[in-house]
């Protein structure tokens, strides 16, 4: 019987103490792997000692069973480098020395530091080491956005001069050895998995070689449909939703703009409209931002509700009652969860333009798409949204089924075979190469030195 492939998955973050995207998608990974009969997968999470058991300890267990793991561990939010790399690398290296694996598939490393890349790489040479990509924070420090400070603009492309205009008190020769720091760390990578082409494209212009880019869509689990919402007689289908993060780079500051253009245009559309907000983390963004909605959630208080925040089970009921999931966001967004779970349930999206949402809605298909950051347009979107029946109708029909679960982890296994096939042969040939020196030379064999870089390959 062959070998249970052994995979390790590193995130920056369990969902059930930090409910974002990115720590969904690694735990939904972890589960569906863990599930299949050739893989053991254990899944280490980060987290910043709140909240969870065990905190006084970098290493704890999540789950009676072993397999879910928590690491109390922070770094450098510049270099994302970690202050201490002994107290870090020391756990981890026995964590790598008793499990073994065969595959160490990181979804982030703002938590760990890019040094752990290096650590596994010296642990073992025939292990694989995957990154999933998420949003863009090896090239752009304000919060991996790629947006101007301040102003939010879109940019186009990092340099050193231009990110030292962003942040000031930085000189551009801190960005370049930022650039050249964190690149040395990738360089043991084997592949960079991305969930959009655009952020691929994002990355190979950024210096990443092509050949380890990889575009594989994130997988979702399988839900029925919900069907479209019944409507009374003479109404409209001006239903909106805002699903997700509370903060200044999703939008909702432009959706309220966009409410408030429509109240003040069309009093008579205003009265046939609604629009739910449901989202988390307000409540460690800044002072500023969260004032700066206090004014319009007042004045659009006939239409906004604020629904708070949401576990994901709850989607079907909360979407149930809604026409369309509005994703307003004013940076590039990746590959934006939502959307995914949108679709899943049936429902056509309206977004921005821009980066991995116009990948996934097509106007007038599947959805609506507006000028990124324009609330004039996005107010004229609500607007022929709402009383386009027929056409809701058409693009509800057409929403596309998300990648399934299944299929997505059937990719991921066949790349991480790939992988460690190809390490382990060069790993070999390695031995091989050096056996012939010395026997050429009247040594012995290789010394025992030698075995621990194969720790991975038995």
């Amino acid at each position: 019987m062959p070998r249970k492939r052994r995979i390790l998955i590193l995130a920056h973050g369990h969902p059930e103490l930090n409910p974002g995207g990115a720590e969904h998608v690694a735990y939904l990974m972890y589960r569906q792997l863990d599930s299949r009969p050739d893989c053991d997968t254990v899944l280490l999470a980060a987290h910043d000692g709140s909240g969870a058991a065990h905190d006084t300890t970098p290493l704890s267990n999540h789950t009676h069973d072993g397999k879910e793991l928590l690491f109390r561990t922070i770094c450098d939010p510049f270099r994302f480098r970690h202050p201490d790399l002994t107290a870090v690398h020391r756990p981890l290296n026995d964590l790598l020395s008793w499990f073994r694996p065969d595959v160490v598939h990181l979804h982030h490393y703002t938590s760990f530091g890019v040094e752990v890349l290096r650590l596994i790489r010296n642990w073992s040479e025939s292990v694989a080491i995957l990154l999933t990509l998420h949003e863009y924070l090896a090239i752009c420090h304000h919060n991996g956005q790629m947006v101007k400070t301040g102003t939010l603009q879109l940019c186009q492309r990092a340099t050193p001069a231009a990110c030292a205009r962003c942040f000031p008190e930085r000189a551009a020769q801190d960005f370049f050895l930022r650039e050249a720091y964190i690149k040395s760390m990738f360089e043991v990578v084997d592949r960079f998995v991305c969930p959009s082409r655009f952020l691929a494209d994002r990355y190979a212009d950024w210096g990443i070689p092509t050949a380890k880019l990889v575009y594989l869509e994130n997988g979702q689990d399988r839900q029925d449909r919900l069907p479209a919402r019944s409507l009374r007689s003479g109404e409209l289908r001006g239903r909106f939703a805002f699903l997700g993060q509370l903060n200044p780079y999703k939008g909702v500051g432009l959706l309220l703009e966009a409410v408030e253009r429509i109240q003040r245009d069309d009093r008579k559309l205003a009265k046939r409209i609604s629009l739910s907000l449901h989202g988390w983390n307000l409540d460690i963004q800044t002072t500023e931002f969260r004032e700066s909605l206090r004014g319009p959630m007042e004045r659009t208080r006939k239409v906004v509700t604020a629904g708070g925040a949401y576990r994901r089970e709850q989607l079907p009921g909360l979407l149930r009652g809604i026409d369309w999931v509005v994703v307003p966001s004013m940076w590039w967004e990746n590959s934006p969860l939502v959307i995914q779970e949108a679709f899943k349930l049936g429902r056509p999206v309206i977004a921005s333009d821009i980066g991995g949402m116009r990948e996934k809605v097509t106007h007038g298909v599947n959805g609506l798409l507006f000028q990124a950051g324009n609330a004039v347009e996005l107010a004229d979107c609500l607007a022929k949204a709402a009383r386009g029946t027929k056409r809701y109708e058409r693009l509800q029909a057409a929403v596309p089924s998300p990648l399934g679960v299944e299929e997505w982890v059937d990719g991921q296994l066949d790349l991480y075979d790939e992988i460690v096939d190809a390490r382990r042969k060069a790993f070999l040939q390695r031995l091989t190469q050096e056996r012939g020196v010395r026997l050429a030379k009247g040594q012995a064999s290789p010394p025992e030195a030698s075995a621990p870089a194969a720790a991975g390959a038995e």
